[in-house]
């Protein structure tokens, strides 16, 4: 750990924590970006553990033929691509 880490002070009021709190990224949405993001996100499906392996396995398949696109994939499961 650094000195300047040591003796770093708290952040201000309003400022999120280095490394803890909300996601990568996501204090350079505008609150815009954010309202938006979070009206998407409410209410969407979340995948079980069991969905994601699934998932990978599909997607990962030794064989090219029973490799299935991540877009496929996003359909099926009813999801973004990204999730």
């Amino acid at each position: 750990v650094a000195v300047d880490e040591l003796n770093a002070s708290p952040p201000a009021e309003g400022e999120p924590a280095a490394g803890r709190g909300k996601p990568r990224g996501f204090a350079m949405m505008s609150a815009a970006q954010r309202m938006k993001h979070k009206e998407k996100c409410t209410g969407a499906k979340r995948l079980t553990l069991a969905d994601k392996m699934e998932i990978v396995r599909l997607h990962c398949a030794p064989e090219k033929s029973e490799r299935i696109t991540v877009k496929k994939l996003a359909e099926t499961y009813g999801v973004s691509e990204q999730a």
